[in-house]
């Protein structure tokens, strides 16, 4: 009602003349509240004398979201009435004691105690249960903004909206929201980072002996990966976009969308950082927090991964008996050690794919150079040896040729098996994207064969032309 006599007065009245109605409507105003103020004196004195900020405190629990209403219907008819004064006379307005006693009636400090205490109840609440991510993509938590694989991410994202929600969020109270806001999504970060550090042993959950060998469901690559999706999807909403919609930024859009008009108004002024900015550089604060959390999970599917795969390079050591004890004649394909150490890694992109698939990719290229460092150790270890064999046979007088071929010796057909297997193994890797640079895995096992090479060129002949 008042809204309106306002806005109809003001427009049927000259302009010299909205001042006088302004001015009539805001003793009209403020003479209604002093009224309401009687009426509530005269019902607070049949109150006990014992009234206090503590049973104030207990009645704003009771009915947070009333508060929330009334205060926002209260902070909009304010804006209207100042959109009728001059800048002068809202600056008057905005230090005079009575709006300033008005608004610290509002104890708007009590309120944010009590959403902050619900917000962390709830985040408190799922991290009692325990942290395991469910089996299938059909049973996400959902959540607004995305789909994800363990509720904590679920309720953080939910807790966040409502947080930034009209039901909840008060503009006075716009720094202590992004402060709520930094503080949940810490410890979110401590609760999922706690299933890196629980024990579990390195490759179990991998099973070789099945058919189609996989990674069990209850395994750690299946269940860190999808732990890591859900926070690698948490730092894409709270990360800048550019884009107006969509999960990527979302959260920061949210928090950024919220900011004051009165700070957004000082930004233009251009003293010192923009608010928007300094926003932004929390919310990049909160993101450098969780990435820790990801390294650490991917540390620990990659340990399960070498763990089933670097065992099989054992079988590097049964080489020289194969030669030198059964005879047999130069090989032309590589050992069968080659693709058990391959399958969990190439499986690992399965038992993964929860996470973005670039991940995933990077997470077998390094799988599959930690493989390969295992290989290159193998491998020196291998030629060392055979080395001082041969050595020792020479001196003994003993035979370096074997089986029905005279022209290849064992000591060859040794380094062709080598060369065949590392050969082998650099091609899948590099299937799967891994390639030798630096002094990464692959650049190693390179440098170990390539000291063989010659009799592997002098002497291989491909299966066909071997067969012939």
């Amino acid at each position: 009602f008042w809204l309106k006599y306002v806005a109809v007065s003001a427009r049927l009245c000259p302009k010299c003349c909205k001042r006088a109605v302004l001015c009539h409507f805001l003793r009209s105003f403020w003479t209604a509240l002093a009224a309401a103020a009687v009426a509530a004196a005269a019902a607070a004195a049949a109150l006990p004398a014992a009234a206090s900020a503590a049973e104030f405190a207990a009645s704003l629990a009771a009915f947070p979201d009333i508060f929330a209403a009334n205060y926002l219907h209260s902070s909009k008819f304010i804006q209207v009435v100042e959109e009728f004064m001059t800048r002068a006379e809202r600056q008057s307005f905005a230090q005079s004691p009575t709006a300033t006693e008005f608004r610290r009636r509002w104890k708007t400090q009590v309120y944010f105690s009590l959403r902050q205490k619900e917000a962390v109840k709830v985040l408190q609440a799922v991290a009692a249960k325990p942290l395991q991510p469910v089996g299938s993509v059909e049973q996400c938590a959902k959540a607004v903004g995305g789909d994800f694989w363990l509720e904590a991410s679920a309720e953080l994202v939910r807790v966040l909206h409502t947080i930034w929600s009209d039901r909840w969020y008060l503009e006075v109270l716009y720094p202590k929201m992004v402060q709520l806001s930094l503080e949940l999504v810490a410890k979110y970060g401590k609760l999922v980072g706690s299933v890196a550090d629980a024990p579990d042993t390195p490759g179990a959950g991998w099973d070789a002996s099945s058919a189609s060998a996989s990674w069990a469901t209850t395994s750690l690559p299946v269940r860190l990966s999808r732990v890591a999706a859900d926070i690698l999807q948490i730092i894409s909403a709270l990360t800048e976009s550019s884009a107006p919609e969509g999960p990527v930024g979302s959260l920061s859009r949210l928090v950024v969308g919220r900011l004051p008009s009165e700070a957004a108004a000082g930004a233009r002024s251009g003293l010192g950082r923009r608010p928007d900015e300094l926003v932004r550089a929390l919310l990049d604060e909160a993101v450098a927090e969780l990435r820790p959390v990801v390294q650490r999970l991917e540390a620990c599917i990659l340990r399960s991964a070498a763990a089933a795969a670097t065992p099989q390079f054992a079988a590097i050591r049964g080489i020289p008996a194969l030669y030198r004890m059964l005879s047999k004649p130069v090989p032309t394909q590589a050992s069968p050690y080659v693709e058990s150490a391959m399958r969990p890694i190439l499986a690992l992109r399965q038992a993964t794919a929860a996470a973005p698939a670039d991940t995933v990719a990077r997470w077998a290229c390094q799988a599959a150079d930690t493989a390969a460092l295992e290989f290159s150790v193998q491998a020196s270890q291998l030629l060392e040896s055979t080395k001082l064999q041969e050595a020792s046979l020479k001196r003994l007088g003993g035979r370096s040729t074997g089986g029905g071929d005279t022209q290849v010796s064992d000591l060859d057909k040794i380094h062709i098996q080598l060369c065949l297997d590392a050969e082998a193994f650099s091609n899948s890797a590099a299937a799967l994207g891994a390639r030798p640079e630096g002094g990464n895995g692959l650049a190693k096992l390179a440098e170990v064969v390539v000291l063989v090479r010659p009799a592997y060129e002098a002497h291989h002949f491909p299966p066909a032309q071997a067969a012939s």
